[in-house]
C-alpha cells in the first residue's frame, strides 16, 4: 500500500518517457523493466488508476495505450472483476465505435485500440485472484463477443487456456504453489536484464474451487462456442476449436453429450456433430479422473 504513495511521482515522470514515441530502444527497454517492476510491486489495479484506459468519444483516440504491452507481460495475480469494470467497458465502446466510423484511418486506429486491449486479456487470466468470484460475470462478457465479432477469438480462447490449464495444472501437482521469487534472466539480450518476479500463492484447494466455478459457468460459455464454430467457415475454426476443447475438459462428459444430443436432433449437423465430438471425446476419461481423484485430496 505505502509504495503506491512514494512512487505515484516517479511512475508519472517514467510515463512521460515511455509515451515519448522517439526514446531509442535501449531506453525503452529499461522503462519498460521500471514500470514492470511497478506493476508486480502495487499490482495492475493500482497502475490502472494512476494511468487509466479511456477512450476520447470526440477525437477517438485511447488514452495510455503505451502502457498495455508493458502490461501483458508483467500481469498476474490481477482481478478479474477490475477487468470487467474498467477494461471491458472500453474493448465494448470501442466495438459500438468501429461499426459508426467511416474514415479510414481513425477505423485502422480503433481496430488497433481493440485489438491491444483484447490481447490483455490473457494477462488478467493469469493466476486471476477472484476466478471463482467473477469468472461468470467475464464468460457472459465473452459469449457477447465470440457471437458478435471474429477478432476476438483468438484472445479468448488463449484466455481460457490460462485459465483451465493453470489451474488444473496446480490440481495436478498434487501441492500447494508458494509465494516465492523468481529470477527471470533474458539471455537473448546481451544486456542480461534481470528482473525479480513474484508469483502469486495459488493453492491446490483455491485452484479446485476455481475450476468447479468454471464448469458452472461454462455451458453456455461452450454452446456458444460451438454455434460460432459451426458456422464458421474451416479456415476459421482453430482457435475456436482450443476453446471447445479446453471448455469441454472441466464440463463433464455428460455435458459434452447433452450437447452433442441436442446438436445431432438437427439432421444438417449430422457431419457436423461428428466433428465435434471427435474435438471432445478425448477429453472425458482425463477430465474425470483428474477431476475426481484431486476432490478427495481436498
Amino acid at each position: 500500500e505505502s509504495s503506491h504513495l512514494f512512487t505515484s511521482n516517479i511512475l508519472l515522470k517514467l510515463s512521460e518517457f515511455a509515451a515519448a514515441a522517439s526514446i531509442d530502444s535501449q531506453l525503452s527497454d529499461h522503462l519498460q523493466q521500471c514500470i514492470g517492476s511497478a506493476i508486480i510491486s502495487m499490482g495492475p489495479e493500482k497502475i490502472l488508476t494512476l494511468f487509466p484506459i479511456t477512450l476520447n468519444e470526440e477525437n477517438l483516440t485511447c488514452s495510455n495505450m503505451w502502457l498495455v504491452p508493458i502490461l501483458r507481460k508483467y500481469i498476474r495475480g490481477a482481478s478479474l472483476h477490475f477487468f470487467m469494470e474498467h477494461i471491458a467497458p472500453v474493448m465494448t465502446s470501442l466495438t459500438s465505435k468501429c461499426k459508426k466510423v467511416k474514415r479510414s484511418k481513425a477505423l485502422k486506429m480503433l481496430r488497433s485500440y481493440k485489438k491491444d486491449l483484447w490481447n490483455l486479456l490473457p494477462s488478467f487470466c493469469h493466476h486471476a485472484k477472484d476466478t471463482k468470484k467473477h469468472f461468470g460475470l467475464l464468460a457472459q462478457f465473452l459469449i457477447v463477443a465470440l457471437k458478435d465479432d471474429p477478432s476476438t477469438h483468438e484472445s479468448i480462447s488463449a484466455a481460457l487456456k490460462v485459465f483451465v490449464k493453470e489451474n488444473k495444472s496446480v490440481i495436478a501437482t498434487n501441492q500447494d504453489v508458494k509465494t516465492a521469487k523468481k529470477i527471470v534472466n533474458n539471455e537473448a539480450n546481451d544486456k542480461s536484464a534481470i528482473l525479480n518476479v513474484l508469483q502469486p500463492c495459488y493453492s491446490q484447494k483455491v485452484a479446485l474451487k476455481n475450476i468447479k466455478a468454471m464448469a458452472l459457468s461454462s455451458m453456455d460459455l461452450i454452446q456458444a462456442t460451438v454455434d460460432v464454430f459451426l458456422n464458421s467457415p474451416p479456415e476459421k475454426r482453430s482457435s475456436l476449436k482450443e476453446a471447445i476443447e479446453c471448455l469441454s475438459s472441466i464440463i463433464g462428459s455428460s455435458n459434452v453429450d447433452k450437447i452433442v444430443m441436442s446438436l445431432s436432433k438437427n439432421l444438417e449437423f449430422v457431419y457436423k456433430v461428428s466433428e465435434f465430438e471427435d474435438l471432445t471425446n478425448h477429453n472425458h476419461s482425463a477430465n474425470t479422473t483428474e477431476l475426481n481423484g484431486n476432490s478427495k485430496t481436498n
